[in-house]
């Protein structure tokens, strides 16, 4: 199981990471594939879900995979589904933490456990 302090941690990451994917959507500065691959796939979820991450951030993932089906069977409410889901990002972003924000630094630890060739 993920201890609570990495569970925080990896909830403002997979959430700012939806919000961005999102934004890049919506610019169309990335492709659904591209969005999917990176977070917005079912496995995503189901790891959270495994997890025991919080029903709303997993919520979230799946309204995001979806998008794609919107676009392709409702293209008219793409936009406004997509609107919908970036507000429902803050929303949740703003029920957490804040502590975790402005203590971290992830950038450097991620690159210490990682290889970069």
């Amino acid at each position: 199981m993920i201890k609570a302090q990495k569970k925080q941690e990896l909830t403002w990451l997979v959430v700012v990471s939806a919000l961005g994917l999102c934004e890049a959507l919506r610019a169309g500065k990335v492709s659904f594939d591209t969005a999917g691959t990176l977070l917005f796939w079912p496995f995503s979820r189901d790891k959270l879900q495994e997890n025991d991450f919080d029903s709303e951030l997993i919520d979230i993932l799946y309204r995001a995979s979806e998008l794609e089906d919107v676009y392709r069977l409702a293209p008219d409410q793409y936009s406004n589904v997509l609107s919908e889901l970036i507000n429902a990002i803050h929303v949740y972003m703003n029920s957490l933490s804040q502590e975790i924000v402005a203590d971290k630094k992830w950038l450097p630890d991620l690159l210490e456990t990682s290889s970069i060739d």
